[in-house]
């Protein structure tokens, strides 16, 4: 009988990656705050007319575009990362694997279905819903900057905890 999925997995490999697509959620947020100051930026001190006059502006439209996209990239990647599979990169393989922090995983995973990251990425950005009718479409989710940041938070923290658990005393060298 063959080893299982979990068995064949190098755990170098694995958490290798963990911590690189971790590290891309990171990069699309610097860029999503980034784009945030440029707006706030472009916003402030201006009167009203100046400000309905920028709403009205391509370029202040493609920033708007950009910040969505940045956003739904966090929320899917932060989505997947607390997914239960033995077959794709997230924290539950990486912690099956070590056998350690299934409390951390769950800790996380609650957040992120409880602040509906789930629920967005599944219904608005990766596979959206099609209503049978026009009466039947809603509003996406919101999820607010400052929950972004905690899911965010929270995934650095269990990613540390396994590279402590992984790597051992050298670990935070990996977070320079």
């Amino acid at each position: 009988m063959g080893k299982t999925v979990l068995e064949r997995i190098d755990v170098d490999n694995l958490i290798s990656n963990l911590r690189g697509e971790l590290g891309t959620v990171i990069e699309s947020w610097t860029l999503l705050r980034e784009y945030s100051i440029l707006t706030n930026q472009l916003t402030t001190d201006m009167s009203h007319s100046q400000y309905l006059e920028n709403l009205n502006s391509s370029e202040f439209n493609k920033i708007n575009i950009i910040k969505k996209k940045f956003t739904d990239d966090i929320i899917s990647k932060l989505s997947e990362l607390a997914q239960e599979s033995n077959r794709h990169l997230n924290f539950f393989l990486a912690t099956q694997k070590i056998a350690k922090l299934n409390s951390e995983f769950k800790e996380y995973q609650d957040f992120i279905v409880n602040n509906n990251f789930k629920i967005r990425r599944n219904e608005f950005i990766s596979h959206k819903n099609l209503p049978l009718t026009w009466a039947g479409h809603k509003a996406a989710y919101s999820i607010p900057y400052k929950t972004i940041i905690k899911a965010i938070a929270k995934a650095l923290i269990l990613m540390k905890k396994i590279d402590d658990i992984h790597i051992g005393a050298n670990a935070s060298l990996n977070w320079r």
